[in-house]
């Protein structure tokens, strides 16, 4: 198992991700769910509903780190979506970034 590429409060690694999580973060919250195969409409719809939200944002989390063998749990997942979403998203888009070869697309299985 291994750790995040980035600390949660990484957010200032990557500027582009940041404000996009930070004034959109339905956008990335998709773009997160696109990348583990999930629908990227839904889920970032559901980013906006609350506890709703919370959970999905968590389960996409989870999926990313079991795509990644990333160590954690569901209960961490679903307290970093709870104290600090946009962190959350901004790490998980981070961590699919640095783990997807520049100019490769992402594709959905």
């Amino acid at each position: 198992m291994s750790a995040w590429s980035s600390g949660i409060c990484g957010c200032f690694e990557d500027i582009g991700i940041c404000a996009t999580a930070y004034f959109c973060p339905c956008i990335v919250a998709g773009r997160n769910a696109e990348a583990v195969g999930e629908s990227c409409f839904a889920h970032g719809c559901f980013s906006t509903l609350g506890c709703i939200g919370i959970f999905c944002g968590a389960k996409i989390r989870e999926k990313i780190r079991q795509q990644y063998s990333i160590e954690g749990s569901f209960g961490h997942d679903c307290l970093m979506h709870w104290f600090c979403p946009v962190c959350a998203y901004a790490q998980e888009a981070r961590e699919i970034k640095s783990r997807v070869p520049a100019g490769a697309a992402i594709v959905r299985s």
